[in-house]
């Protein structure tokens, strides 16, 4: 699996201008969708774990798919999609190793939509590439969410490292 993933890194820089590193030194991890909450949540390191207990126990949906978890360098995807068509699948993993080589290219960002519309943008090239429709339509995302999940407010900070590095600046 390491080396698809390396596949699909250079496919990516191919279209991404992203330099590719080296592959992640895992394969993604089939979790359930309470398990991607807790990690989206940060839950991990969370102090007040009342919340973190309540987000877990909510009902699933089956919006999150994906995440890349850049304290582990791990990435999980939702186990809803292993019976999905192979190309969706394969776009939601595309997806999330954007996500790992910007971090790993030390890409400036204000906040996470800056990073998620590139990772969107690739995911819609991989599906179109694949003979399938673009993202928006092969995962029923309304243009409404995709506004509201690419957008940064404009009192954020722009992180030239991640913000969870020891040196951050405007």
């Amino acid at each position: 699996m390491i080396e698809i993933m390396y596949a699909m890194m250079v496919w990516i820089s191919s279209v991404s201008g992203l330099a590719v590193t080296e592959a992640p030194l895992y394969s993604p991890v089939y979790v359930n969708e309470r398990v991607l909450k807790y990690l989206m949540n940060g839950c991990s390191n969370e102090k007040n774990r009342e919340r973190c207990k309540a987000l877990v126990d909510e009902k699933s949906n089956g919006n999150i798919l994906g995440i890349y978890d850049q304290n582990t360098n791990n990435i999980y995807l939702n186990s809803i999609i292993r019976t999905w068509d192979k190309d969706i699948q394969n776009s939601i993993l595309i997806h999330e190793l954007v996500h790992y080589m910007q971090f790993e290219n030390n890409v400036p960002y204000r906040c996470i939509g800056q990073l998620e519309k590139l990772a969107y943008e690739v995911q819609s090239k991989w599906l179109k590439k694949h003979g399938k429709r673009d993202v928006y339509k092969e995962l029923n995302i309304s243009p409404l969410w995709m506004i509201f999940t690419t957008s940064c407010d404009e009192s954020e900070t722009l992180w030239l490292v991640p913000p969870d590095s020891e040196s951050t600046a405007k």
